[in-house]
């Protein structure tokens, strides 16, 4: 999942290749998760059942803590603790979401 949204996802939505995490995942999430992957599968210490578990699991808890507490349940756009205006001037961030939204 760190992958998708890192190497994929996110470099679709801000149109930029690089992004905060790419090098973690590139680097150590997916070469690590691959050869757990790989040693659990080789040594016979995962069933069919456990790949289907796993794998239902995963998207339940990526939509849910990820995407629905995150960005729906959670979120208030009338919050009492707004990101400071420095914050929000750093990096372009209002050029980059005016960027979003009219794309």
């Amino acid at each position: 999942m760190q992958f998708l949204v890192h190497g994929i996802m996110t470099p679709i939505k801000f149109h930029r290749l690089y992004n905060p995490g790419l090098v973690a995942v590139v680097l150590l999430h997916f070469p690590l998760g691959f050869y757990y992957l790989y040693y659990i599968h080789a040594n016979g210490l995962v069933s069919l059942w456990d790949w289907v578990i796993g794998i239902v699991y995963l998207f339940l808890l990526a939509f849910v803590c990820v995407n629905k507490l995150t960005y729906s349940w959670l979120a208030d756009k009338n919050s009492p603790y707004p990101f400071a205006k420095a914050e929000m001037e750093r990096f372009s961030v209002q050029q980059k979401l005016a960027e979003k939204t009219t794309s």
